[in-house]
């Protein structure tokens, strides 16, 4: 597989600090303060017959290698990435926030599925996202206050991914990396910086700016250096403590697996609800399952998942909630006497409207839809180490900086927005309202696709809210019927629809564009900034990408 040079200029700095001494000093320094040392070799596709790691940023991708080098296993190298990703992305995860994560264990060949999304505190009300009128707060308001922050679950899930799957005389070495980057410094990227500008407004509400700003009062720029002293304090304590220093009161949940077979050779497990991602993911694929997509993209195809698509958001929006407080028709919905209803709907001439349907068996009345935003502050780590262990895990804090507040070096989330803000409607409780100890409804899709024989073969997932579901079911569908490798399926243009519009890439074919709109599509162009990563078994070979769209790494072995 051809290997693609790592992109981006500021990579040089990237790794020019020492990994010996905890040199104290203030927050941010000149570029030129830096000590160059030899760079990581690193690209954002690569190769290798023995294991592989993916994640958003190159430093974290390096400590997670350098975990499985040791000896760790695909959960530690998890655990040793998101404790980085926390400082050098803090915009996207971290401790403050929540996350989903399928790990396959190749010694027992079990899969897992892991939920640590937030929760809503004991104080939490329906209500909680109206103003004194009984209208939505507006999000810049809501999503900034204390209300909004859920209860993290991030340090439960990165403890028990240890304690259950890696090796527990490894977990203090877990921290070193992101314990001595916070202390030495890491080197600001443009994705961080540009953030910090872009956000400035919501990190100043909560006096979180001036960890950004500089002792000129100027805001940080791509090439300064930044340390963060109260994040390695907190690395220490957790280590030491476990998660009960950070959130003593958390749960986490095992989901029961969510599997559908695609193209009879293919077994294709992704998140349970709360997240609406993997079963909105299994519902396009299984929909495009009664299809023939052709050897390579073509409008015909194109046009067919756009309208699954859309059938899959209809019921979505309508059904999917957290299954502990709300009943939903989950599985219901893939069943295959339920699709071939809905396929029956499909036009191959034609764009449609869909409204949601009706699973059997199933009596409720359908609840009003969510009324609300959707997360997008988010990151994804995909691996599998030596031992064939495979981890596909998606961490977020919802909104870039979440609340815009930091707490001990980390900043906290604010997941509950994800809630929908009006908790009924005609009479009927929206599924997704608020409720205490409730977790909001999410779109992450962290995925694993496995073969014949059980052997995981691609390890995917994305950041970028609902458009989640669609970054990963194209990708899916290039890399499964298309034959593409996983340098190219995160490479091509985006298509995606969450409703009655379609969305595709500035470099998306404008043929193509013609041909849907001509079958009445309704078609925006924007830049659609997907935070994909994935790994791909060709043969024995693993085919490791980080999407070009962003600052990721790949590194095997």
């Amino acid at each position: 597989m051809k290997k693609t040079p790592f992109l981006f200029a500021f990579t040089a700095f990237l790794y020019a600090f020492s990994f010996g001494s905890f040199a104290q000093a203030s927050e941010i320094q000149p570029e030129q303060n830096t000590r160059l040392l030899p760079t990581m070799i690193g690209s954002q596709a690569t190769s290798s017959p023995k294991q592989m790691v993916v994640t958003a940023h190159p430093l974290a991708t390096k400590a997670a290698q350098d975990i499985l080098n040791k000896g760790g296993t695909a959960a530690d190298a998890a655990i040793a990435a998101q404790l980085v990703l926390g400082l050098v992305e803090p915009q996207s995860s971290g401790l403050g926030g929540g996350a989903f994560a399928l790990y396959f264990n190749a010694k027992t060949q079990k899969l897992y599925n892991l939920d640590a999304r937030e929760t809503a505190p004991h104080s939490a009300a329906p209500d909680m996202f109206l103003d004194e009128h009984g209208a939505p707060l507006d999000f810049f308001t809501a999503s900034t206050s204390k209300r909004a922050i859920g209860l993290p679950g991030v340090p439960s899930l990165l403890f028990t991914l240890n304690q259950r799957f890696g090796d527990k005389h490894l977990w203090p070495e877990l921290f070193t990396p992101a314990i001595i980057l916070a202390q030495n410094g890491f080197t600001v990227t443009p994705r961080l910086a540009d953030s910090v500008h872009n956000y400035q407004d919501r990190l100043k509400k909560n006096r979180a700016l001036s960890y950004f700003t500089k002792a000129d009062g100027t805001l940080i720029q791509a090439g300064d250096i930044l340390r963060n002293a109260k994040y390695a304090e907190t690395l220490s304590n957790y280590r030491d403590i476990g998660p009960k220093f950070i959130t003593p009161h958390y749960k986490l949940k095992s989901r029961p697996n969510l599997c559908a077979t695609y193209r009879s050779e293919y077994t294709i497990c992704s998140m349970a609800q709360p997240s609406s991602g993997g079963l909105t993911l299994l519902y396009i694929l299984r929909l495009l399952d009664g299809y023939d997509l052709g050897p390579a993209p073509n409008a015909e195809a194109y046009h067919l998942y756009v309208e699954a698509s859309k059938l899959a958001f209809a019921d979505r929006n309508h059904y999917m909630a957290d299954p502990d407080f709300t009943k939903t028709p989950g599985k219901a919905l893939i069943h295959p006497e339920y699709l071939d209803i809905r396929r029956a709907l499909i036009n191959p001439d034609a764009a449609q409207n869909y409204s949601y349907g009706q699973p059997q068996h199933w009596v409720n009345l359908a609840p009003p839809p969510h009324i609300g935003p959707d997360e997008g502050g988010t990151t994804h780590i995909s691996i599998i180490d030596q031992y064939g262990n495979a981890i596909s895990m998606t961490s977020s804090i919802e909104f870039a900086f979440g609340t815009g507040r930091m707490k001990d070096g980390y900043f906290l989330n604010n997941q509950l927005t994800d809630f929908s803000f009006i908790p009924e409607q005609d009479g009927h409780a929206v599924a997704n309202r608020v409720e205490a100890g409730k977790r909001p409804r999410s779109s992450m899709a962290p995925t694993i696709v496995f073969d014949r024989n059980h052997t995981p073969i691609m390890v995917i997932g994305s950041a970028g809210g609902s458009r989640i579901i669609g970054y990963v079911a194209q990708r899916l569908i290039a890399m499964i019927d298309w034959g593409y490798t996983a340098e190219q399926a995160l490479a091509m243009p985006t298509i995606l629809s969450r409703g009655d519009s379609v969305e595709i890439d500035m470099g998306f074919p404008a043929t193509f564009e013609r041909a849907l709109v001509a079958k009445g599509h309704n078609i925006t162009r924007s830049d659609l900034n997907s935070g994909l990563t994935a790994i791909r078994k060709d043969q024995s070979i693993y085919e490791g990408a980080a999407d070009p769209r962003r600052e990721g790494m790949a590194i095997g072995q």
